[in-house]
This record gives C-alpha cells, structure tokens and sequence, in this order.
C-alpha cells in the first residue's frame, strides 16, 4: 500500500512538471498576440512599501524564530543604503490613519522574465485590517484553485490576471482579478500591491538578509530559472542566513510540497523581514528606505496611506494577528483540458464560511454592479420557444437594459435547441453579468469575445434552454 502510494504521488508530480512545462509554452506563444497595454492611470506609486506593510501590519504570521535565531541574524544593512540620522535629529513622526472602516489589501508575487511582455501572478495573498478592532488577518489564495474568471468561464484564479494583460481589460490584469476575487470569494479589494522577483531580491538585501527555520530538508530537482530552464535547489533543516536571490527561491519553490508548502515559507520570510525591519529601526529610516527602494513595487496606494498604514500596523499587537488558509477545504483535480486544479473538497460554501471567519462582511458589501444603459445588446433565439427572444428583450428592458433589441440572424451553426445560454461580451463584463442573472444564470455563462462584434454590439446573447423565460407566454382563457 505504502509502494503504490508513494507511485501515484510520483505519477502527479511527474504530471505537474509535464503540465507546467506546456503552460509556460503555450504562454510564451501566446503573449506576443495583443499589443503591449498602457500602464494603468489609477497607479499612483511605484515603491516597495507596500510590501513593508505587509511585514509591518502583518507581523508574526506563521511562526517564530526562536532565541537562537535572534543571535543570530546578521546586522541589517539599512544603514548602509541609507543616510543616518543626525545626532539630535527629531524621530520620525508618521501620520495617523483616520478610517475606521476596513481596509483589505491584496499582495501579489508577479513573475516575470526577460522576454515576457505580459506577467503571471505567482503569489497572491489578501490582508485584511480592521483599523476600530486592531486586528489583523491574511489569507493565502491558492494560483491552481479553480473559480469563474469573469467574462472566461472556469479557470485556474491565477490565469485572471494575464487574461486581462492579454485582452486589455479595464484596469488590466489587476482589475479583472479584483474582479474574479470579488466573484469567487465575496472580497472587496481596497488596494494592491504587486512585487516582481527582482524587487523582492532588492528588498531581503536591503534589509541584510533573512533567517529561516525550515522543519525539514528542501529539495526541488525542477526549480524554474529566470531564462525558463531547471535547476536543483537544496535547503538543509534548520536556522540559515538567506540573501534575496536564495529567499526569493525559498519563497517560491513547491515541488517539495505544492502550494500551500509554498505559501508556509512566504509567511516564514515576511516574518524573518519584519524582524530585520525592527531590528533596523524601520519607521525611523521609513522616508529615506522609501526612496531607496522606489521602483520595485506598484500599488495604488499614496506615499501618505503608506506611511498611515505601516504606523497603524505596528499599533497592532502580536496576539491580535491571524493566519488563514485554504489548505484544509481544497483537493487536487482535474481540469477540463487534463492540468491539475485545486478544487474544493465539498462545495464553496466551506471556503466562504472560512474567508467570513477573517472578513466577517465578505460578501454582503460587495457593491452590485449598475446596468449600463448605454450598452448595444443583442438577442439571439437559440432555442425552439417560439418569440423567446423577443420576451427576453421585453424582460431585460424592465430591468433596466434599454439598449437590447432582437438580433435576427439565425443560430444555424450548432443543433437546435441549445442547451446552455452563452452571452458574448466586448468590453462591458459587468453588464453582461447582470444580464446573465437575470436570465437565472450564473457568470459561468459570460465569455469574454474578441474581434468584430455583430452589428456592433456590445453583448451578444444567444439564449439556450437553461434560461429564464422573463416574460411567461400568455395562454387563451379556455371557453366555460
């Protein structure tokens, strides 16, 4: 039992590799399709603070470093890189945050080499601050975990973001995975922030390194390097000193144990960092660390929030901090095209209840989407009700879509009745989403369409059986 168990793990490891071997193809393939998209209007900065945030607000997260480790960790070299205080000179006083609402964050690990125009998400992690409690939470999201990427059906959650670089999306990658975490997971996304491998390098070396502490001994023979080759990692158990280039591969190998192996050891450097960050004085260089690490991090964050947020985390005791994880309501599947997801193990109403445990809102605060008027909508009868498309524009039009009419061309390309509704949308997701609602679909039935829309629409709607009739068929009274 013990021989075949240890072959099977063999055999999905093996595949994985296989899998992410054609992933990484098929994607250099591909992204050399769309032209490169501008950057986004709404980024107000470019720093690394965003990411001190996290290790100021989020503190000790998984686990700690013991006595030993706090011998000995290496004199940070802040002061180094940046110019010391005067003697005399008054601390540094950092603003206050003034809200009480709320405040979720989500922290993205972007990976991107030479030759990539368009970046995959690596590492997303949502941290969750409630400013009136002083408490703190954070969730690691799962890349593989399978959800309904607006506007693209059924996907691996860390797919949303290159979908929206690919197709210029409003608000790019960035937007449409806010938008899909809105969706999968009832989150409302305040701000973000978004780290690629070199600002991390430049980070962990800022702050003189890290210590870790792994349990076990680490060996990944597949670790993917920079120029999209293999090469083997080895961590012994046990303290050891780590530069940014070796935590950065500590951070992000999985093959040892997957994922959420791999979300453990995130949480362990955030840790090893803060300590370097106190070590260093950090709020006192907070200023002067800004400008030396410029460049390395984007977020919509303002320097001013920034500095109001890193102080409010440090008001935050140990004990009111909180790790989440998805580890125990999820299991490995298989997608529709053979690569392995993660899926959960019973329905989605786990995770929710789990994700309510850290934001006890989520999901009722959600703001709903208003149709846009504007909108050209397109109706299509796939199915064999006789005037079910034009009903369905009567209905829509009660709802507040003025701007549907009945597309006349004929379904003739697929058997008829069409079984499942399909809403082609060019640009205007949250309309077609609600539209897909009130038919009594679900966002599953949205794909996103690229080319020359029909007639110039914006949403193209081809109804299928599975949808509502809005406006029921009257029947003659029968003669008494």
């Amino acid at each position: 039992m013990e021989r075949s168990g240890l072959a099977g793990w063999w055999r999905r490891r093996q595949r994985l590799s296989r899998h992410r071997r054609i992933y990484r193809a098929r994607t250099r393939t591909k992204l050399a399709l769309p032209g490169r998209r501008p950057r986004l209007a709404y980024v107000f900065a470019i720093v690394p603070i965003i990411a001190v945030v996290g290790l100021l607000a989020v503190a000790p997260i998984l686990y700690r470093l013991d006595a030993g480790a706090q011998e000995i960790i290496n004199p940070v070299v802040v002061a180094s890189q940046i110019e010391p205080n005067t003697p005399g000179e008054a601390p540094v006083q950092l603003p206050n945050w003034d809200k009480q609402e709320r405040i979720d964050i989500l922290l993205i690990g972007i990976d991107q080499r030479e030759g990539d125009e368009y970046a995959r998400t690596d590492t997303m992690i949502v941290v969750s601050i409630d400013p009136k409690a002083k408490t703190i939470g954070m969730l690691s999201l799962p890349r593989d975990l399978q959800v309904s990427i607006p506007g693209y059906g059924e996907n691996k959650l860390n797919a949303a973001y290159i979908f929206g670089e690919m197709d210029q999306r409003p608000g790019g990658g960035i937007g449409l995975l806010q938008k899909t975490i809105r969706a999968a997971f009832g989150i409302q996304i305040h701000y973000y922030g978004t780290i690629n491998f070199l600002g991390f390098e430049k980070i962990v070396d800022t702050f003189g390194g890290v210590i870790v502490d792994p349990p076990l001994a680490i060996m990944d023979a597949e670790y993917p390097t920079e120029t999209y080759g293999y090469t083997n990692l080895y961590f012994p158990a046990g303290l050891q000193h780590l530069d940014g280039k070796s935590a950065l591969r500590y951070a992000r190998t999985r093959h040892q144990d997957l994922d959420f192996g791999r979300s453990q050891r995130q949480q362990e450097v955030i840790l090893a960092l803060r300590q370097q960050a106190v070590k260093g004085n950090l709020l006192n260089n907070f200023y002067k660390l800004f400008d030396v690490l410029k460049g390395t991090v984007n977020t919509d964050l303002q320097e001013t929030q920034i500095a109001q947020l890193a102080n409010l985390g440090m008001g935050i005791s140990d004990d009111k901090i909180t790790q989440y994880t998805l580890q125990d309501l999820v299991t490995l599947g298989e997608g529709a095209d053979g690569s392995s997801i993660l899926m959960p193990i019973t329905n989605w109403n786990s995770i929710h209840a789990r994700v309510r445990k850290m934001i006890p809102d989520a999901g009722a605060n959600v703001p709903t989407p208003t149709p846009d008027t504007s909108a050209k909508i397109g109706v299509r009868n796939g199915t064999l009700r006789d005037k079910f498309a034009a009903r369905t524009v009567q209905g829509l039009k009660a709802r507040g879509l003025s701007g549907v009419a009945v597309d006349t061309i004929e379904v003739t390309d697929v058997p008829l009745p069409m079984p499942n509704t399909i809403i082609y949308e060019y640009g205007k997701t949250d309309t077609a989403i609600l539209a897909a609602k009130a038919l009594g679909l679900s966002e599953a039935s949205v794909r996103h369409a690229t080319g020359k829309a029909p007639n110039g629409v914006d949403i193209l709607i081809v109804l299928g059986d599975d949808a509502t009739d809005l406006v029921p068929r009257v029947t003659a009274t029968p003669r008494r």
